[in-house]
């Protein structure tokens, strides 16, 4: 049997247990929250998790996968970034799945052939959870530009306020960053 096809044989038991560790981020009563409530505009985290664990698997199960990330993966991180998550607890799923995978390889008879195929979902791993990392790095400076942005904002109305003189010297295009 290929990895190709005990992947797809086994498919919902991995996502479910891949789905699990990507909860471990998030408190046990928000995590019941999250698995229990199936309504969309009640629970976006939740039913956006399930559908992009769902896309990745079937982007890293297939041999020949795209270089770039499904779009899942983006959707996932942007929910991610304005949780105020650090890269390690936001991407710690990604690796994950490489030690859910193999616990149900070595339940198999492995040959060579097998090892050789698992060698290289590992890779596909490690270059998805690097692409992640980028994307994930990128949505956070966005959030962080927007908070600046906000508090700019905010500080020249009160400037505005006391002393109108001063917004002049606020204005976006004389502050040098």
């Amino acid at each position: 049997m290929s990895l190709q096809d005990f992947l797809i044989q086994s498919r919902p038991t991995i996502i479910e247990k891949w789905r699990a560790t990507l909860y471990t981020i998030y408190p046990p009563e928000t995590v019941q929250f999250l698995q229990r409530q199936k309504n969309q505009f009640m629970n976006p985290v939740g039913i956006a998790a399930e559908e992009c664990i769902a896309q990745l698997f079937e982007y890293l199960a297939q041999p020949n996968s795209q270089s770039q990330p499904p779009e899942a993966l983006d959707y996932l991180l942007k929910i991610f970034s304005v949780q105020d998550l650090s890269p390690s607890s936001a991407l710690r799923f990604l690796p994950e799945l490489k030690s859910i995978v193999y616990k149900f390889v070595i339940s198999e008879k492995i040959t060579s052939e097998l090892n050789e195929e698992f060698r290289r979902f590992e890779q596909r791993i490690d270059v998805l959870t690097l692409q992640a990392f980028d994307l994930y790095v990128k949505h956070r400076e966005k959030v962080y530009e927007l908070r600046a942005e906000a508090l700019r904002r905010r500080y020249a109305k009160v400037l505005e306020r006391e002393q109108p003189t001063v917004v002049d010297f606020l204005k976006e295009e004389d502050i040098a960053y």
